[in-house]
């Protein structure tokens, strides 16, 4: 149970870094524990690949998460290897703190992906992925207590979506809201994301439609999950859906279609 709710705070911690919704520092306290090796590896079709690597260490009863250097990292695909290099950046398009990337750009020709890494201390991490196909928002209604997206994609392969919507005022950035859909069975072409009164506090919102994996999916309700029942005591811890061997984590494959509307 304990080693439950503490990989859950990790991957809780790592959640409110790559939404830079705050800069204030998170104080997690949290039993002595192994160190654990956390992935997420992202790939979109004319971006480069984008690699957090990240250790989690456990000092003065507080939870850090140290970058990892050194680490060779490579994405294998059917027409060759894909090196990442070491590089910490802000991703403003994926909005995303990342300390690996490759030079070039990521195509969708590819039939699959393996993403290979070994640190500087012989650790061996590994997974794999497959494309999905390009997304487009066809229709967005900014209604009173929520947002709904139709959209169309190019083929009938698996149906998973993240929506996401941040609003800003004056041009800060106030507040973003995400939601997961399984739009499988039965399938639709629309989602709808609840956001009660959000017009009230801002004058622009950005809408942003992912067509994601089922991997990604499960691995992003997990975490939600979990990290509802790590706050909560009466609700029961559920385990991280991880898709990285040796490690915790997520190696995937998205489109996204994203646009911008004042209110």
């Amino acid at each position: 149970m304990k080693k439950l709710l503490w990989i859950v705070a990790v991957l809780f911690s790592l959640a409110v870094i790559h939404s830079c919704i705050s800069k204030s520092n998170i104080d997690i306290e949290i039993p002595p524990q192994q160190k654990e090796i956390i992935v997420e590896c992202f790939l979109t079709p004319g971006y480069p690949a984008a690699l957090t690597l990240t250790e989690s260490i456990n000092l003065d009863d507080e939870l850090d998460l140290w970058g990892l250097d050194n680490a060779k990292a490579y994405i294998i695909t059917d027409s060759g290897a894909i090196q990442l290099n070491g590089i910490f950046s802000w991703d403003s398009a994926r909005r995303v703190y990342v300390n690996y990337s490759s030079k070039d750009t990521i195509h969708n020709n590819h039939s699959f992906f393996t993403l290979d890494i070994t640190n500087s201390q012989g650790i061996r991490l590994y997974a794999s992925t497959n494309i999905v196909s390009q997304v487009e928002m066809q229709n967005i209604n900014l209604e009173r207590n929520a947002i709904t997206v139709h959209y169309k994609t190019s083929n009938a392969g698996e149906q998973y979506f993240k929506l996401l919507a941040s609003i800003y005022k004056s041009g800060k950035h106030k507040e973003t809201k995400f939601g997961l859909y399984d739009q499988n069975d039965p399938v639709t072409d629309s989602c709808s994301l609840p956001w009660k009164e959000y017009k009230a506090d801002a004058d622009s919102v950005v809408v942003t439609l992912y067509h994601i994996q089922k991997d990604y999916y499960e691995y992003l309700l997990s975490v939600r999950n979990a990290s509802s029942a790590y706050k909560d005591p009466f609700l029961t811890p559920e385990a991280i859906k991880s898709n990285i061997n040796g490690g915790i984590g997520i190696f995937t494959y998205y489109t996204f279609d994203k646009r911008g509307f004042a209110l």
